[in-house]
């Protein structure tokens, strides 16, 4: 046991580094990263701890038998003449704080349970967890995991990937899925989702079925509901789910698992005239302004307001980033068609592990704000005064964007 600089914590009376190639931390010991560090191969018997920010960087294979204190320390897999297998064949799950993977050849996760509280970074080569028993990408409260910018395509697997959903009011939300081939039955086992043919069977209004889940229709302006669990979620789609636990009045915060491999590479949004609703594919943060690419696309973007039912406005540069799993609305310009109108890459994702989703903002423009006493819902129409506007439909002004709830006021020009 001791620091691993230390020569007297190693039998052999030295500090291993990269060339080091059976080093075994015994059963009972506890070696501590308290600098940066090397290693080949190495299998933990007892306890590998970091007590800071350090790096322990791995050139062969790495074997837990024993545990991992992963404090904010992080494990890079650097090895480039060969791959690299890591082993859990512990009885536990394995928690990293940061992985880092830079081998041409690859990184396999070979057995065992696996999780990522911070960052996940694949800046070469590829990362394999087929053969694991699980990989979990974490979100708390206090933190959620990020995918930061990757080898496109170079990650394969099965991950189970969280995101935490805060307390709340029973409203809509927008959110987006993270991995390939998403469907509803994702959001089913950890949300109360009415109208799904789910496991939760359908809330009545009258005689007509709540409906919990929609995507929109760009073509036609109109929110258009899921009602099968076999539904897709496609990847850049934005999806509203309404966000309940009690009754139709209250959420109790959640965390939701999405099971799949990420989506991790670039991708076009073809987007149409007036309205399009649009969900980030990333486990990160992304910047509205570096993925937009269609001029015609006005730089702002609308999310949905839980608390009034309807959508808040953000256009004050620079926009805030939009959040891991968080969808958003955009307006694209009048009698401009359809085009390639943003464009999702890996170098355009930000560095963020914050828990929060946008939810509400308040502006500096004249609001006329309409509310009503037969629920808590209300809308605001925003003014602002040009000497360049006019009395049609111009550059200058936005339709209408429907709510989702049929009970929430709406007051708008024509």
């Amino acid at each position: 046991s001791g620091d691993w600089d230390e020569t007297d914590t190693w039998s052999c009376n030295c500090v291993p580094d990269e060339n080091a190639d059976n080093v075994t931390i015994d059963t009972g010991d506890d070696v501590s990263i308290t600098a940066n560090q090397s290693v080949g191969n190495l299998i933990v018997d007892g306890t590998l701890s970091f007590t800071g920010s350090d790096t322990l960087s791995v050139f062969g294979n790495l074997t837990f038998n024993g545990t991992l204190t992963e404090g904010n320390g992080t494990i890079a897999a650097v090895k480039s003449t060969s791959t690299q297998n890591f082993d859990n064949a512990s009885a536990s799950r394995i928690d990293f704080n940061n992985l880092y993977i830079n081998n041409s050849n690859g990184l396999f996760l070979t057995s065992g349970g696996w999780a990522i509280g911070n960052n996940l970074q694949v800046s070469a080569g590829s990362f394999d967890v087929t053969a694991a028993d699980s990989i979990v990408l974490l979100s708390t409260s206090t933190k959620t995991s990020q995918i930061l910018e990757s080898v496109n395509a170079s990650i394969s697997g099965e991950f189970i990937i969280q995101r935490y959903i805060s307390t709340r009011d029973a409203n809509y939300a927008n959110i987006s899925s993270p991995i390939l081939n998403a469907t509803v039955a994702d959001l089913d086992d950890d949300l109360y989702l009415s109208g799904v043919n789910g496991d939760d069977g359908n809330i009545m209004n009258g005689s007509e079925i709540f409906r919990s889940v929609f995507t929109f229709n760009n073509g036609n302006s109109k929110h258009k509901f899921l009602d099968d669990l076999t539904d897709a979620l496609p990847r850049t789609d934005g999806i509203e789910v309404y966000l309940l636990t009690d009754g139709l009045t209250y959420f109790s915060d959640e965390t939701v698992d999405f099971r799949g491999t990420p989506f991790n590479g670039g991708s076009w949004v073809t987007t149409s005239e007036l309205w399009n609703f649009v969900g980030n594919p990333y486990h990160s943060f992304v910047n509205f302004e570096d993925i937009r690419v269609d001029a015609d696309i006005l730089e702002e973007y609308y999310i949905f307001n839980s608390s009034t039912g309807t959508y808040d406005h953000f256009n004050s540069l620079p926009l805030p980033a939009i959040a891991p799993e968080q969808s958003f609305w955009i307006f694209k310009n009048m009698g401009t068609g359809s085009s390639n109108g943003l464009r999702f890459d890996e170098d355009k994702k930000g560095d963020s592990n914050s828990p929060t989703f946008l939810r509400e903002k308040r502006n500096q423009n004249f609001t006329l704000k309409l509310s009503n006493n037969q629920n808590d819902f209300s809308h605001e129409m925003k003014l602002n005064f040009d000497a360049m506007a006019n009395a049609e439909m111009d550059y200058f002004d936005r339709p209408l964007l429907p709510s989702p709830i049929k009970e929430a006021p709406a007051i708008f020009s024509k």
